[in-house]
């Protein structure tokens, strides 16, 4: 058997974009279109957080926008292959091509795919259900924090 005939692997989640998710003049992809999305591997995160520090070095941004940005660059796919990466110019292109907005919007169905489809997590237990709600009541969160409990 011929590795050219093995049969193309689908994205775990594939989704639309939204129009307002875009920025002017950015043809590719174009609103409405489907993409994939897939969960990084353990190098993938570790070439995001390289290209964050060094985005962060130059003085262009935080690392954690650099991150997000990143790993949403990473993790699009076309819907029909999760081996092809949709965007090949990576964090550079996805800047070009999506608003803040979109970047955050692509970067909450990654975090979803991520929590979701890890067996790693397992179910909080009551006692430590009851800390979380005293540290809510007590704690400002960040933005990332949110993301993470609204799933």
């Amino acid at each position: 058997m011929l590795f050219t005939n093995l049969k193309r692997l689908k994205p775990p989640r594939i989704i639309s974009i939204n129009e307002g998710f875009f920025r002017e003049g950015s043809n590719s992809p174009l609103p409405g279109d489907r993409v994939g999305v897939r969960r990084l591997s353990a190098g993938e995160l570790q070439y995001c957080r390289d290209e964050a520090k060094i985005y962060e070095a130059e003085g262009q941004g935080s690392y954690d926008n650099a991150m997000v940005v990143n790993v949403v660059a990473q993790s699009l796919t076309f819907p029909d292959d999760a081996s092809k990466m949709l965007l090949k110019a990576g964090d550079i292109e996805a800047r070009s091509i999506f608003t803040p907005q979109g970047i955050d919007f692509l970067y909450d169905i990654v975090l979803q795919l991520h929590l979701s489809t890890t067996p790693i997590y397992e179910e909080i237990s009551e006692q430590n259900l009851e800390r979380l709600i005293s540290l809510l009541r007590c704690t400002k969160l960040t933005k990332k924090t949110k993301r993470l409990l609204s799933y």
